[in-house]
């Protein structure tokens, strides 16, 4: 569109500095006629819709907006016929657009029917959220994730208070969200462990990223947890660290279980040292005696007897020992149970 059709189309603003003004409005600006040609409209528009100038001409409205009530005879938007019918009224509506490369953009649209140089015009300020609406999209996909998750995930700010308590936060420690949002995350902290989780927290809002450590934490009801976190800083659209990411899961029952395991192995080795090795000081002798051939077939048979009872006794005592372990022990999975009774 040449500058003398857009003066044109602008008849009755005659002002360079209106002009002005309306090229560098932040939002896109298109005029239509009633009919949705286009008469008019800024750069702005231009960078929403993907097309240029000489393009613009030739569209209609109807071209850049998919309000779902489009004639496709008349190729009129039943929006528009509502406009036009309340003059001087601002109607805010948010609408589905497509661009130049077909692409669907989602449009913030402030409308309203004046009169310039006689004519009626529809004026469009258009904003385009599309970018907004895809982060919107992103950021319930994120947070399904993150309450679907069964590590415990907080964020703190920097006074300690809790800016997010997902799902498995609630299930972890006890706690609901609307009882943590807000308050000071050293309620989940041992009151003894309260230096070194502020030493580590004041690391991270300094920048730093910490290792997974193991810690201490307490739930709602007073049990304790044993669990491994790792604390990121988590940054503003300045850059400036604003809190700290705490993600946090769960290994008490690993921890029981490998100090069972641990138990068990220090139980077995105090049963089985000294059988096993009266067993194996009994073979090395028995040997001797067959070297030296002075072993009667019937001594042999007493003296092998004798080593199948001690390994009868070593096999009693183990099976003893697991009894008594997985006996003791809740958190032991019923399918090894079941195996260590076979």
């Amino acid at each position: 569109m040449s500058d003398n059709e857009k003066s044109n189309g602008l008849a009755g603003f005659n002002s360079e500095t209106l002009k002005e003004i309306i090229s560098v409005f932040p939002d896109g600006l298109i005029i239509i006629s009633t009919s949705g040609r286009i008469i008019y409209h800024n750069e702005n528009a231009e960078k929403i819709f993907g097309y240029n100038s000489e393009e613009f001409s030739e569209l209609n409205a109807v071209n850049l907006i998919n309000d779902g009530s489009r004639s496709e005879q008349s190729g009129e938007s039943e929006f528009i016929r509502d406009i036009t019918e309340n003059p001087g009224k601002i109607t805010n509506i948010k609408l589905k657009g497509t661009n130049k490369e077909n692409k669907q953009l989602f449009l913030n649209i402030n409308a309203s029917c004046i009169r310039i140089g006689g004519e009626t015009r529809i004026i469009f300020a258009v904003k385009d959220f599309t970018d907004r609406k895809k982060y919107k999209a992103e950021h319930e996909y994120l947070s399904q994730i993150i309450n679907h998750s069964n590590d415990a995930i907080i964020v703190i700010s920097q006074d300690y208070s809790v800016i997010s308590w997902n799902k498995g936060a609630e299930r972890m420690y006890g706690f609901k969200e609307d009882e943590m949002t807000g308050k000071n995350v050293s309620v989940i902290v041992p009151p003894d462990r309260m230096k070194f989780f502020e030493k580590e927290l004041n690391k991270v809002f300094s920048g730093e990223t910490m290792d997974i450590i193991e810690v201490v934490r307490v739930t709602k009801s007073g049990q304790k947890l044993n669990v491994l976190i790792s604390n990121y800083p988590i940054y503003d659209e300045y850059g400036n660290i604003k809190g700290a990411s705490v993600i946090a899961t769960d290994i008490t029952l690993e921890k029981r279980m490998f100090d069972t395991m641990i138990k068990y192995i220090s139980e077995a080795v105090m049963r089985l040292r000294n059988p096993s090795e009266l067993v194996r000081i009994n073979l090395i002798n028995l040997v001797e005696l067959l070297k030296k051939d002075n072993l009667s077939k019937e001594d042999l048979l007493i003296h092998l007897q004798v080593q199948i009872k001690n390994t009868e006794q070593i096999t009693h005592n183990l099976r003893e020992l697991t009894q008594t372990i997985i006996g003791s022990y809740d958190e032991i999975p019923a399918e090894y149970k079941e195996y260590f009774d076979n």
